[in-house]
């Protein structure tokens, strides 16, 4: 007999019956009899009501509850296999079709969360239909049923533990401890036999998030007394800006590192993989370009404000307050290549043209920027979209329109990059997208002066990949054929390839395979299942 349904746990059924009768009840009805069965399926709860109905009054009795529960638990497995054919004959004609099979298949699956769509249930169920189905019979019958349980010993045992699973009202849970209640609220994530099982994984995650704050800070700390062109404060505009647009710098580097397909495979092959994280270069790509997304937004908007606020009103006055993060060996604000519009120059805050100057405080500094009447200092839009002001960049001027370019060179990558781009057929959307980041890393050169010291190595890296790349596909090198395919219920397809010649692999390995005639730029990796 079942530990589940021994003499104390029928003692606790009759004590739960009772608790949830209504006050001047004796009987359930059917909302009653829901509310105390662990399974919500709508199907098992009225075929179960129907059952424990014996009389057929539209309610069970505390008597029909008990005796149905104890036949179930003291009765043989005849007498088991007759109760299973009830929960699966639901109209009681004393067969069970294909139809209410099948309807049988889905409420199983349903309960054990199991999701198969109806054509693959349909398809089971025809399966098991004709393997236990006598020829010239209309449908299952219960001896059928007791020869398919006796071809297939454990089956019946599996069955009814599934039954009391959806029958038998769970006993309340014994009151956790405190120190309980904390480990449980804990993520797995900081268990320690999830650190040890991933430390690779957590040590470079660690590892990212150390850098990018020794980057945001020290450049944070560097701005920290860089003025607003009005009163005393820290620009903090300028400061966010800056700190991000650092760490966008080593994120940007790192987004390549973590592509270059043949270099982490060598390093694969040097058994670096216990200790480096090169089986989750995918995972840790599209974290890092998220991270990206977000700090070049931040990155964008600190400076659309700035310039609006501090730059454009007057940027003479403004160079000349923030001249100490200017000046150098090399020279001082006045060297930076500042282009004035046409019908302003540059003169000193004594003589008679400063009445023209925009800012009121002219003697504060030694010189400002005078307009004659009918000219006009850069726009806005000027110094965001064009290089004439001729201030920042790798040449003077490049930086705000490479800095608006980039700013939707990267959301057209993110958005087309999105899963639900990937996976609802449109991969060569997030593909052709995918291929602007040559773009992106040309623009972020002539954006950000100093990017090229960062990008000069893995981006060398990365173009003789390609260049192997291109050369051993002329080649034909690795050409192969499908000799057999397999789509699984669990959504995994299976390749039976013919092996191309010199090809070599070790256990774990995984390939890239391409089918021209179905779409002639898209690469998916395959895990390498046979042995070497």
């Amino acid at each position: 007999n079942s530990d589940s349904l021994k003499k104390e746990n029928l003692d606790y059924l009759e004590k739960v019956f009772m608790d949830n009768l209504r006050p001047g009840q004796i009987e359930f009805t059917v909302d009653e009899f829901k509310n105390i069965l662990p399974s919500k399926n709508k199907y098992f709860l009225e075929r179960a009501f129907t059952i424990f109905d014996k009389d057929n009054s539209g309610t069970i009795s505390l008597v029909e509850f008990t005796e149905t529960m104890q036949q179930f638990a003291n009765q043989d497995d005849d007498y088991k296999i007759q109760f299973l054919f009830k929960v699966y004959d639901p109209n009681g004609d004393g067969v069970i079709d294909q139809s209410e099979l099948s309807e049988v298949l889905k409420a199983c699956m349903s309960e054990n969360g199991m999701n198969f769509d109806t054509e693959e249930v349909d398809r089971l169920s025809l399966a098991l239909y004709q393997d236990a189905v006598k020829e010239g019979e209309a449908g299952i019958t219960a001896d059928d049923l007791k020869d398919e349980f006796e071809r297939h010993p454990g089956l019946l045992e599996n069955l009814t533990v599934s039954i009391e699973k959806w029958l038998v009202p769970p006993k309340p849970a014994p009151k956790k401890t405190f120190r309980q209640k904390l480990k449980e609220k804990i993520p797995h994530q900081f268990s320690k036999k999830y650190i040890l099982n991933n430390r690779s994984y957590i040590l470079f995650a660690a590892f990212l998030v150390i850098v990018n704050l020794v980057l945001f800070i020290a450049r944070a700390v560097y701005f920290k007394d860089f003025p607003l062109l009005h009163g005393d404060y820290p620009n903090f505009f300028y400061i966010l800006s800056r700190a991000c647009g650092r760490t966008l710098l080593f994120n940007s580097t790192v987004l390549l590192i973590l592509v270059l397909r043949y270099s982490l495979t060598t390093l694969r092959n040097m058994g670096l993989a216990a200790y480096l994280p090169l089986d989750h270069n995918i995972g840790f790509h599209i974290r890092v370009g998220q991270v990206i997304f977000i700090q070049a937004w931040i990155h964008t908007l600190m400076h659309l404000i700035n310039f609006g606020v501090n730059i454009q009103p007057d940027p003479v006055y403004f160079l000349q307050k923030s001249a100490a993060y200017f000046n150098s060996s090399q020279g001082n604000w006045t060297t930076l290549g500042y282009q004035f519009p046409e019908g302003c120059e540059l003169v000193e805050t004594t003589s008679p043209q400063s009445r023209l100057c925009p800012t009121v405080v002219q003697n504060t500094y030694d010189f400002c920027q005078s307009c004659s009447p009918g000219h006009h200092p850069w726009s806005y839009a000027d110094w965001l979209l064009t290089d004439k002001p001729g201030l920042f960049g790798l040449s003077g001027g490049i930086a705000n329109p490479t800095g608006v370019a980039l700013i939707l060179i990267l959301s057209i990558i993110f958005f087309g990059s999105l899963k639900v781009v990937r996976r609802s057929g449109y991969f060569q959307v997030f593909y052709f997208t995918h291929l602007l980041n040559f773009l992106y890393w040309l623009m972020l050169v002539l954006h950000a002066p100093d990017f090229w010291k960062w990008i000069v190595v893995p981006g060398n890296i990365f173009i003789l990949e390609i260049l192997y790349r291109v050369i051993t596909s002329i080649l034909r090198t690795g050409k192969s054929r499908i000799i057999a395919s397999k789509c699984f219920p669990s959504k995994v397809t299976q390749l039976v390839i013919s092996k191309p010649p010199n090809f070599n692999y070790n256990p774990g390995d995984w390939v890239f395979i391409k089918i021209p005639d179905i779409a002639a730029f898209e690469w998916h990796p395959f895990t390498i299942s046979s042995a070497p």
